[in-house]
């Protein structure tokens, strides 16, 4: 959903390298090879193998991949599907593996979609469950600021970067 997006502003900070800027995971499952080459003109593609032909077991293996990454520091939760029938929702299990991995989360919920909602029950709950070491304060703004330069800003100064 958002990759032109995030391909537009790689071009902005770095217009001479800005393929390296972004790493995409896709899924063969949902590409074709005619995809994975379009989208290496912009970005630096890391294409996951098919597992049995299966639409959960090859997302499972791109998330893990994406998620095991050495170079990935935290997760950015943005959107994504909400419930539906005997489709869990992918953020769930992307979150359940970067927590996994000890990688913080920040879940932008302003943006709709199941992060919105998981970002709703964690605020109603006190945010109990630790995806990041921030304050409440930061998490609430993350849930409802539509300033998405300033907080990926924020996030990007607390993780030091």
């Amino acid at each position: 959903t958002f990759q032109h997006l995030i391909f537009d502003m790689a071009k902005q900070i770095n217009p001479q390298n800005y393929k390296d800027l972004v790493k995409m995971y896709v899924s063969r499952h949902f590409v074709t090879e005619g995809n994975i080459i379009e989208s290496r003109n912009h970005a630096t593609v890391m294409p996951i193998d098919e597992v049995d032909k299966d639409r959960n077991k090859s997302l499972t293996a791109m998330r893990k991949s994406m998620i095991d990454d050495s170079e990935a520091l935290c997760m950015v939760v943005i959107g994504g599907k909400t419930k539906r029938p005997n489709i869990p929702p992918g953020i769930d299990e992307e979150i359940k593996l970067a927590k996994s991995r000890g990688l913080p989360v920040f879940l932008i919920g302003s943006a709709g979609g199941r992060t919105a909602e998981i970002a709703a029950e964690m605020d109603s709950a006190d945010w109990n469950q630790n995806l990041n070491d921030l304050s409440l304060e930061f998490k609430q703004e993350l849930m409802i600021s539509l300033d998405y330069s300033a907080r990926a800003n924020d996030i990007l100064d607390k993780m030091g970067l």
